[in-house]
C-alpha cells in the first residue's frame, strides 16, 4: 500500500503510476479531477499498469468523459454519488423540473441542493414562524421526504448528518453500471464484471 498526493493541475503521473506498477498494487484508488483526469486513463494506458482504477472524483463519473474516453475507462469503477431512481414521490418530479429548466440531468450536487432547500423551508414551516432555536430544533428531530429519500438528521454526537447510501457503478460497453449497493444492483439486473482483462489489454 503507499500513499501519494499530486498537485492539483498536473500533467505528467509517471513518477506515481511507475511506482504503483512497481509496487505490485492491484487497485488504484483516488481522486485526480479535471485536465488531470485524463492524464491518468492515458498514462495508465501507456505504462501497461495491471491495477484497477478505483476512482472517488465528480470528473469521470461525468457520461460525456466517459465518452471521450471509453475505451481506457472500460471496467474502472466510479463513487457515482448520485443514482436518479424513483427514492420517494419528489423523486421524479423534481428530475423532471430540473431537466426542463436546464436542458441537462440533475447532478448530485442539484439533487443536494434541492433536498438541503426543502428541509430549511420545511423546518420554518413547523415551527410556525422565525425563531431559530425552534426551526433548529424541528430540523434536528424531523424526518423529511426528499427527492433523494426520506431522511433524517443523526444525532449531534454521530456528527449530524443526514448519512446516504453511496452509488458505485463500473464502467461496461462505455455505460455507467451500478454494481452497489446490493439492493440497487438487484433492482437494475447488474453485476460486477472481473477484470482484467484491462482496457488496454483488450483489441
Amino acid at each position: 500500500m503507499t500513499d501519494d498526493f499530486v498537485e492539483r493541475g498536473v500533467t505528467d503521473l509517471t513518477p506515481q503510476l511507475t511506482k504503483i506498477k512497481r509496487a505490485g498494487a492491484q487497485v488504484i484508488i483516488g481522486e485526480i479531477y479535471g485536465s488531470s483526469a485524463p492524464v491518468l486513463y492515458n498514462q495508465w494506458a501507456e505504462l501497461r499498469v495491471p491495477a484497477l482504477i478505483a476512482h472517488m472524483g465528480a470528473t469521470v463519473s461525468a457520461q460525456d468523459f466517459i465518452d471521450k474516453h471509453r475505451a481506457l475507462m472500460e471496467g474502472s469503477l466510479i463513487n457515482n454519488r448520485w443514482w436518479p431512481a424513483r427514492y420517494t414521490e419528489l423523486s421524479e418530479p423534481t428530475l423532471a423540473a430540473y431537466k426542463k429548466k436546464t436542458g441537462v440531468d440533475a447532478t448530485n450536487f442539484a439533487v443536494q441542493a434541492h433536498d438541503a432547500a426543502v428541509v430549511a423551508i420545511e423546518g420554518l414551516v413547523r415551527a410556525g414562524g422565525l425563531d431559530a432555536d425552534k426551526i433548529a430544533a424541528q430540523i434536528e428531530s424531523g424526518t423529511f421526504t426528499l427527492a433523494w429519500g426520506t431522511r433524517k438528521f443523526q444525532p449531534l454526537a454521530e456528527g449530524h448528518r443526514m448519512p446516504i447510501e453511496t452509488v458505485i457503478v463500473q464502467v461496461q460497453n462505455g455505460k455507467k453500471v451500478p454494481i452497489y449497493p446490493p439492493s440497487l444492483a438487484t433492482r437494475e439486473g447488474t453485476k460486477y464484471v472481473t477484470v482484467p482483462p484491462y482496457a488496454w489489454e483488450k483489441k
